[in-house]
Parts: C-alpha cells; sequence; structure tokens
C-alpha cells in the first residue's frame, strides 16, 4: 500500500500550480512574471506564473516541436532564444505557440534563415505582434518569412547582413509601425506600400541612395490593397544615421508630411542647401551631427517654422564669415526658428568677431537650452545672449573664456542650469554673476577653472560658504587654486583669508596721507625740475646710453633682422581707432605694425606673446 500511496502523491504534486524553479539554471520572479534560464541542454517545465521566458546562453542544437513541448504548457506571451547555439528548426517546432506576442530569435548565426521560415509557416494563430531576429549574420530574408502572419506591428532585423532586397520581406504586413534594420548592408531602401509604418531606423548600413517614398503616385505604390488615391506615409521617426549619403535634396521628403524626427548624423554631406527641409510641416526635431565635410550652410537651410530641436553637433562647422563670407549667413541662418527651444551648436567653430555671433542668436527668442561646448569661445561679447529670456539651461563648457562684461547673465531670470566647466576663468565676483542670478540656478559648474586665489575671490568664496553648495557640481574637488604660487592645487574650500587681510585701507586715511606727502613732494620736485631741468635730462641720457652699452645692445645697420617696423600697444577703449583709422593709415605708408588681435599666436599667453613680438619689432 505505501509504494502506491507515493505515485498518487507524486501525480497530485506534479499536477499542481506548484512547480518549482530549475534553480540554479533558471531564475524566476513572480513579480515580472518572467524566467530566465541559461546553461541548459533542454527546456525544462516552468512554474505556472511564467508568461515571458529568456532563454540565453543554453545548448539547444536542433528545436522541434517535442523539445519546446514543456514550454507551450504554459501561455507564453514572450518567448526569447538568443545565443542558444541552435543550428536547425523543425517545420512544426513553433505550431503550439498560440498566445505569444513577442517572439525574438538572435545572436544564432548557425540558423538557416529558411529553417526560420519553415517554422513560421506552422506558426499557429495570429496573436504575434513583435518579432527580432538581430545579430544572425543573415545575408537574405527570405520573402515569404512572414506570410500569414497579417498583426505584427514591430519588426527588428538589426545586425545582419541584408542588403537592398531585404523591403520585400515586409511587404505582407500591413499593420507595421517599427521597423529596425539598422547594422545591415543595405546601400538603397524601399518602404513603398508601409502606410501604417511610424518608426523607421535605417542608420549603419551604406545608403548612398535616397529613395523617393512615392506619394506623388500614390495610387500605384502606396495602399494600393486599400484602394487609397493620395495617401502619404504615416513616419513620424527615420533615422538615416551612419550611412553615405552625399546630398539631401527637396523631393526626399515630399511624402513625408507626419515626419517628426530626422536623424542624419554621420553621414558625407558637403552642404546644406535652402530650403531642404521646407516640406516637412510637422518637423520637431532635427539631427544633423557628426558631418565634417560640411563647408557650406544655405541661408534659409532651415526654414521650417515648425522645428523645436537642432543639433549641429559635432560637425566642425566654422561659424565665421570672416574665414569664407560665402559658408554661412550670420543673419539668417537661424531667422526662421519660431518656436525653437533647443539649439547644440557643440564641437564647432564660433566666431571670433562679437558682431557675428551676436547676429547668429539674435532670433532665438524661444530657446530654453543652448549647447557651446568647445566652441574655441574666447569671450562672451556684450549682448550676445540679450535676446534670449526663455534660456533654462546654457552649456559653455570646454572653451578658453576669460571673462565676460558685467550684466551678461542679468537677462536670465528663467535660468537653471549653466556649466563654465574647464575654461580659463581666473576671478568670479558680485558683478560678474549676481547672486540673485546664482540663487536661481538648480546647478551651477564652475569647476576645473584656474581660480586665483587672492582677495579678489573672496566674495565667491564667502558666498558658497554662505549658500547650500548641493548645485555646485564636482564641488569641491574641481575647485582648486592655480595662483598664486603657494596655494597652487589648494581646495578652493580650504583658502581662507581673514577680514583685516582682505579689508581695504581706510579710503579717508588715504586720501589724507597721500595729499599732504604728494603735495610736498610736487612742490620739491616742480623746484628741482625749474632748476636743474637740463642737466637731468643729460643724466638720463647718459644712464640710459651706459645701460644699453652695459647690456650689450648695438645698434643695428640692417633693419630686415626684425618682423616689424614697430610693436602697438594701445588701451582697449582706442581699439576701435587703432584698427580703423591708426593701423590703415601708418601701413598704407608701407610700415609693418605688430597688433595684438592681428598678430598674436593663438592659444599661447598674453606674456610670452608680447616677449616674442617685441623682440621681432
Amino acid at each position: 500500500m505505501f509504494p502506491q500511496f507515493t505515485l498518487v502523491y507524486i501525480l497530485l504534486h506534479a499536477d499542481s500550480s506548484s512547480i518549482p524553479c530549475l534553480e540554479p539554471y533558471c531564475e524566476c520572479s513572480s513579480q515580472r512574471n518572467e524566467a530566465i534560464c541559461t546553461n541548459l541542454t533542454f527546456i525544462p517545465r516552468l512554474p505556472d506564473f511564467v508568461v515571458n521566458v529568456y532563454f540565453r546562453g543554453n545548448k539547444f542544437t536542433n528545436v522541434s516541436r517535442n523539445f519546446m513541448l514543456n514550454v507551450t504548457k504554459n501561455e507564453i506571451r514572450h518567448i526569447s532564444l538568443v545565443d542558444n547555439s541552435i543550428e536547425h528548426f523543425s517545420r512544426n517546432s513553433l505550431y503550439d505557440l498560440k498566445w505569444t506576442r513577442n517572439f525574438e530569435i538572435s545572436a544564432e548565426p548557425k540558423v538557416y534563415d529558411l529553417d526560420v521560415r519553415s517554422a513560421f509557416f506552422k506558426f499557429n494563430g495570429n496573436s504575434l505582434e513583435k518579432v527580432r531576429f538581430e545579430d544572425n549574420n543573415w545575408k537574405t530574408l527570405p520573402p515569404d518569412l512572414f506570410f500569414g502572419q497579417t498583426n505584427i506591428i514591430e519588426a527588428s532585423f538589426s545586425g545582419n547582413k541584408a542588403q537592398r532586397d531585404a523591403f520585400v520581406v515586409f511587404a505582407p504586413l500591413q499593420k507595421l509601425q517599427l521597423l529596425n534594420m539598422s547594422r545591415n548592408s543595405l546601400t538603397t531602401f524601399n518602404l513603398q506600400g508601409q502606410c501604417t509604418l511610424q518608426i523607421a531606423d535605417l542608420s549603419k548600413n551604406y545608403i548612398d541612395e535616397f529613395q523617393n517614398f512615392g506619394c506623388g503616385t500614390c495610387d500605384k505604390f502606396c495602399c494600393q490593397s486599400h484602394g487609397c488615391k493620395s495617401i502619404s506615409l504615416n513616419l513620424r521617426v527615420l533615422d538615416l544615421g551612419s550611412n553615405s549619403l552625399a546630398f539631401l535634396k527637396l523631393s526626399y521628403f515630399y511624402c513625408l508630411p507626419s515626419l517628426e524626427i530626422l536623424i542624419s548624423n554621420s553621414n558625407r554631406f558637403v552642404s546644406i542647401n535652402d530650403n531642404i527641409f521646407v516640406v516637412l510641416p510637422s518637423l520637431q526635431k532635427l539631427y544633423i551631427e557628426k558631418n565634417q565635410q560640411i563647408t557650406t550652410i544655405g541661408s534659409t537651410a532651415f526654414n521650417v517654422s515648425s522645428l523645436r530641436l537642432l543639433s549641429l553637433a559635432h560637425n566642425n562647422f566654422r561659424f565665421d564669415s570672416k574665414l569664407n563670407v560665402h559658408n554661412f549667413d550670420p543673419n539668417n541662418i537661424f531667422r526662421y526658428f519660431l518656436n525653437l527651444e533647443v539649439l547644440n551648436l557643440g564641437n564647432n567653430y564660433l566666431a571670433s568677431d562679437s558682431n557675428t555671433s551676436i547676429l547668429l542668436f539674435k532670433h532665438l527668442s524661444k530657446l530654453t537650452t543652448l549647447n557651446l561646448e568647445n566652441t574655441r569661445l574666447n569671450n562672451l561679447p556684450t549682448g550676445i545672449f540679450s535676446t534670449m529670456v526663455s534660456l533654462e539651461s546654457l552649456n559653455l563648457k570646454d572653451n578658453i573664456i576669460r571673462y565676460w562684461p558685467d550684466g551678461t547673465f542679468d537677462n536670465f531670470v528663467n535660468l537653471k542650469y549653466l556649466n563654465l566647466q574647464k575654461n580659463q576663468i581666473q576671478l568670479l565676483n558680485k558683478t560678474s554673476i549676481k547672486s540673485e542670478v546664482l540663487q536661481r540656478l538648480l546647478q551651477f559648474d564652475l569647476s576645473n577653472n584656474p581660480l586665483m586665489c587672492t582677495c579678489d575671490l573672496m566674495w565667491f568664496r564667502n558666498w558658497i560658504k554662505q549658500n547650500n553648495t548641493s548645485f555646485l557640481s564636482n564641488y569641491p574637488q574641481g575647485y582648486k587654486c592655480a595662483f598664486p604660487e603657494n596655494l597652487q592645487d589648494t581646495l578652493l574650500e580650504e583658502y581662507n583669508p581673514t577680514e583685516v587681510i582682505c579689508t581695504p585701507w581706510n579710503p579717508l586715511l588715504t586720501m589724507t596721507l597721500v595729499l599732504s606727502t604728494s603735495g610736498f613732494f610736487i612742490l620739491v620736485l616742480m623746484f628741482s625740475v625749474y632748476k636743474c631741468h637740463t642737466n637731468i635730462r643729460n643724466y638720463l641720457y647718459l644712464f640710459r646710453l651706459h645701460r644699453l652699452q652695459k647690456d650689450g645692445y648695438l645698434q643695428l645697420d640692417n633693419s630686415e633682422d626684425f618682423a616689424f617696423h614697430a610693436f602697438v600697444v594701445y588701451c582697449n577703449a582706442d581699439r576701435e581707432w587703432v584698427h580703423a583709422s591708426f593701423v590703415k593709415r601708418i601701413e598704407h605708408e608701407g610700415i609693418r605694425l605688430c597688433i595684438h588681435h592681428r598678430n598674436f599666436d593663438v592659444g599661447v599667453p598674453i606674456s610670452e606673446n608680447v616677449d616674442k613680438y617685441m623682440k621681432e619689432s
């Protein structure tokens, strides 16, 4: 009797819903209703709550209907087969997956694509909605792979070697909304007939030909099975990044009235011509990044008022009209952005003259985010951001900014994020950025700048100590003294000058002492000069001559040993007169002048430039 009782108990236990997870080969989660299994040679019976199963890194050489029997005992909604060393699928192996909505076979390079097609022919039921066949090394896609599967809305074949005829396989999928063909070997593409498609990822291929979508002849190609006459594509997102496109033409986009996001990074564009995107009334985000061969941007290239985000990052484009007056128009290039909120110009070259920069940004009144990282800015001209009253985030990281005019940031009443990391900023005082502006910031980054730890920086140091530093990025490690030498690499929070040291001398006392002593010395000096002015002048000349002879200076007979006739020193207030009048007039007479902003070496400290060019003058 005892053996019979044991047998009945085992059978009852096997039929119960408490089937254990096959540890350590499987990890089961009742919260996520899933099981992840690895290092198996068979498919075990899974707990009843499992409806999502992932088989990864197993040894499933041959997959047959019997092999899949255990998994079909559950109402599996999602099944994923990844890197399981599968070599063969039997014709009816997927027959019993009646409830499956998501199906994946990826990283199985030994599987023959026709085997998968054969298995799909016997796929029982129309519940399948999402399929993924990635990194299988398939060079061709069977044209009838999806025969009878009419409800698929997402398909991914990323990471194969499919070529230009690959799109035939998607013809039966009249409900397809997302298609991922990235990382293949496509040289062109054809999406005609895919009227329900909303997202197409064609990045990382070899596409050099942009196929028209055929809306002009919609009755022949698009939705022909539905009897449509003039229906255009519903595509909202198109990714053409990392391909071989050399041109963008207006005709490329005629059939994309619903397109909202266009990505064309890392292609071979040499120019962006006028009115290219004007036929895209719904375009909101445009990415043209890492196209370093672009030399020209038309003045109406971005004539699309619906645009909210434009990224031209990493193009190394020179927004400098002095270098080439035809490469772009600073007054009009961003004129048509009525609704632009995000502009990314990082890793390009901004103009060195203030007028061009001011013209470039003057139309961007609704901008909320501006990225000017690594744009070689060495200063912020007065009024460069004056129209950006809505700006919330400003990134000026990795430039060579030393200073900016007082009040530059005063207009930013909505500014929340300011990044000035890795510039050449030495001092920050109460006129550089007002405390009201700092208090509105949620994040401020001034790290990795060569701070000059003197009494001039005391205001900023005190402000930090009196306020919460949580909004200060990389503090305290990123805030170190670079000057003076005895404080080099000292953390700013450890720089504690006393009030006595940094308190200025009483101005009234100073005035009294200066007036009394200077009055006496002026009288003495005036009397001495009046009596001995001739002798004083002679003594000064003799002293100067003696000093020059002692230092080895000799009169040169030939001026060709110098690069310039004269070294011009002038105040910044006289800069306009020096450049506009003085230099032109003097150099018109054949005299070569050394001018700071014209002749100094870029990137070299001013002191070294002065020493070098004084010797050459």
